[in-house]
């Protein structure tokens, strides 16, 4: 019983992941040009808006398909929004 369970699991997760686009940057302050901690990406997609927050060291990492912007906020830095398409490089995003 546990052996085709494990196996439906373990096939779940590869499908999940073989159908997400993974966009990762780096959140940068523009006149120091030092990360940013602990930032707010809001992303959106046709489906659904979510989030997720940067690390210490201002990285962050988004798992989800069809993004269509990002929008960077912090406290006592202007909000940030760019539009997301295949030539979009966010090693490095500057707010």
């Amino acid at each position: 019983m546990k052996s085709p369970l494990l196996c439906f699991f373990f096939l779940f997760f590869i499908v999940g992941s073989l159908f997400s686009q993974i966009i990762t940057g780096t959140i940068i302050e523009k006149e120091s040009q030092l990360p940013i901690a602990f930032a707010t990406i809001k992303y959106e997609n046709p489906l659904h808006s979510n989030g997720v927050i940067s690390d210490i060291h201002g990285k962050f990492e988004i798992h989800e398909k069809g993004i269509s912007k990002i929008t960077v906020s912090c406290v006592g830095y202007k909000a940030t929004t760019i539009p997301i398409n295949l030539e979009t490089n966010l090693k490095n995003f500057v707010i």
